[in-house]
């Protein structure tokens, strides 16, 4: 997924004096969507589709790649994915946490965002990211709980919201 977002998206390091990395962001511009293109595909996911079994081939193309879509799609009404700035990835190393390098990297990309006028939105499956991300601005303008084979999981979009 990195490589295909650096390949069209935008891809954020926050390292320290050595440029070890503490942490790191992925987003998709507005416009872009990630795996949209055969190019994109080919730097991971056509590899990851590979190594599932065939019951994870079936569900990943039967279930997730229609449910999710059609899921986002609905929450952010009347904009899709293209319309919007995608936050993809936010990670930040376990020993590095709490130290606002996560947040510093979402608010440097919300700022871009809103300079050009765009609207920013993410989803996440951890109740604790949803609090992290709404101290930071963005609202909830979805939430489901969806089956797999492997067991229930939750999903949770979001937009941000411009404070007042």
């Amino acid at each position: 997924m990195i490589r295909a977002g650096i390949l069209e998206g935008e891809f954020y390091a926050a390292t320290d004096e050595t440029d070890d990395i503490l942490g790191f962001a992925m987003t998709m511009p507005k416009g872009r969507i990630l795996f949209s293109t055969d190019e994109q595909k080919k730097l991971g996911l056509t590899d990851f589709m590979a190594r599932l079994s065939e019951e994870g081939k079936k569900w990943y193309t039967e279930e997730y790649l229609k449910v999710f879509p059609q899921f986002v799609a609905k929450c952010l009404e009347p904009d899709t994915m293209v319309d919007v700035w995608w936050i993809h990835m936010v990670f930040t190393r376990s020993h590095d946490q709490k130290q606002g390098i996560a947040t510093g990297l979402v608010k440097m990309i919300v700022g871009q965002a809103l300079a050009l006028g765009h609207t920013i939105a993410l989803s996440t499956t951890l109740a604790v990211n949803v609090r992290i991300y709404e101290q930071m601005g963005f609202k909830v303008i979805g939430h489901k709980v969806a089956t797999s084979p492997w067991g229930d999981w939750s999903l949770w979009v979001l937009r941000y919201e411009v404070m007042q």
